[in-house]
């Protein structure tokens, strides 16, 4: 993840954990988590204001999280009462397994160029056969926005990136509208993967 993304949510992380931790996402929740037994192990990668894993943990799911940004893990720990680690998605390293891993909106920040090593460093925590979530504002180009990087896909340019990833295939590939009300218009790719 670029420098200048990680400045950003350190200088506005109070600001985007108020804008995003009590959206509704339960349109892709309602996708996702029926794939999952009881009491699944979830990965939350890029957690950022911990919205997604209070859910899953409310739900009864075994979850941990990651975020790069020091600021954002203070806050997300504060607000979930669990401890959140401080990593990039490229550093994360454990001796578990997951029956799942969820990153919703957090991969976009890496360049196109370094998304394929990304997740296949990830799906290596998958157990055989779990799922793995991923989502990035639909479109197929980069850009930096307030000195964020964004990487955009479509249908056609994220099967174009999952063949440079061989152990991950698609389940679900579906678009969703932002559930911010000052995005309205603005629509997302969420893709649900599954290992094996």
């Amino acid at each position: 993840m670029k420098n200048n993304t990680l400045v950003y949510y350190k200088e506005n992380a109070n600001e985007f954990f108020l804008n995003t931790f009590d959206k509704d996402m339960s349109s892709v929740y309602e996708r996702f988590l029926p794939l999952l037994l009881p009491h699944a192990k979830i990965l939350d990668a890029g957690c950022g204001s911990g919205r997604d894993s209070a859910h899953f943990l409310a739900c009864g799911f075994e979850v941990e999280s990651f975020d790069a940004s020091k600021e954002m893990c203070l806050l997300a720990t504060n607000f979930l009462k669990k401890d959140v680690l401080c990593c990039d998605f490229t550093s994360f390293k454990t001796e578990k397994k997951y029956d799942a891993i969820w990153a919703a909106a957090s991969l976009l920040h890496l360049k196109k160029s370094e998304l394929a090593h990304a997740i296949r460093h990830l799906s290596t925590f998958l157990k055989e056969s779990a799922y793995f979530y991923l989502s990035f504002k639909y479109g197929d180009r980069e850009y930096t926005k307030e000195n964020r990087h964004f990487s955009m896909f479509n249908e056609e340019s994220f099967a174009t990136l999952l063949q440079e990833i061989k152990n991950l295939k698609i389940v679900q590939l579906f678009q969703t509208e932002d559930v911010r009300k000052e995005r309205a218009g603005e629509f997302w790719l969420n893709i649900i993967l599954q290992k094996g």
